[in-house]
């Protein structure tokens, strides 16, 4: 395998044994000069483990420490073992320096790989407009599932918790969205939960976990209803509040 993202390269183990090249060794307790030969990196099936070696290597290109083998020519930034699809995109993520570009990449990256597990799976299982849950009364009885915008209701005295409760904009006629919004791909209800055990959580991914901060989660887990662009802005969006207020006052909706 050999993968190229702006002229930088990522290669599979078996491409170094085959042509063997100068290389360092990641070490998460290594310190590294500023400019060094690429990076073997051994993966392991540990998330966490998988977790701490990201974002050492995001701490290390914050820091402008460079990992470069030219070979073959090649531009050679890393070289990996025993990764996944998660590992793969965060790493191609790293060689994005731009930071809307790689937010622009690891939204659409997200976006794709749940929407093939929602198409996989079909825990939904519409028929007729009508969601599983819907028809077996377990929610609110209503065409089209969760695609109602509405607003929070703050009112101490407001007999509901939502206000402006209204079919999303985004909602197309054939019944798809013409929008691409993590949040509400992220989105399983109750029902799913409970009755099929089917949970999306962003805990559970690299590039969420590695590249976002807890604003930024928050970001992407509140943000329903809204369009791509106006999310990848609201997480490029600089905040000195503390998390603790950020979150009381719901400065991460848009």
């Amino acid at each position: 395998m050999v993968l190229t993202k702006n002229n930088v390269s990522i290669l599979d183990l078996t491409e170094y044994n085959n042509n063997k090249f100068p290389i360092e060794l990641f070490d998460l307790k290594k310190k590294y000069s500023l400019n060094n030969n690429a990076l073997l990196i051994n993966f392991t099936n540990n998330f966490d483990y998988n977790l701490k070696c990201l974002k050492k290597l995001i701490e290390l290109e914050n820091s402008h420490v460079v990992f470069n083998t030219q070979h073959n020519n090649l531009n050679i930034k890393y070289v990996i073992s025993n990764y996944n699809d998660d590992i793969l995109y965060s790493l191609i993520a790293l060689c994005i320096t731009d930071k809307k570009e790689r937010y622009t990449h690891i939204y659409d990256t997200m976006f794709s790989m749940l929407d093939k597990i929602w198409t996989k799976y079909n825990p939904c299982d519409f028929c007729n407009n009508l969601c599983v849950a819907t028809r077996e009364h377990k929610n609110v009885q209503q065409e089209d599932g969760c695609c109602y915008s509405f607003e929070y209701d703050y009112n101490i005295f407001s007999p509901s918790f939502i206000k402006n409760k209204q079919k999303c904009k985004y909602l197309g006629s054939d019944k798809h969205c013409t929008t691409e919004n993590l949040s509400c791909k992220f989105f399983t209800c109750s029902y799913l939960k409970k009755y099929k055990n089917f949970n999306l959580r962003m805990e559970d991914y690299l590039l969420i976990m590695a590249f976002f901060n807890k604003k930024q989660q928050l970001i992407l887990k509140h943000n329903f209803f809204h369009s791509k662009e106006e999310l990848i802005d609201k997480l490029l969006e600089k905040n000195s509040t503390p998390l603790s207020i950020y979150y009381l006052n719901n400065k991460y909706l848009i």
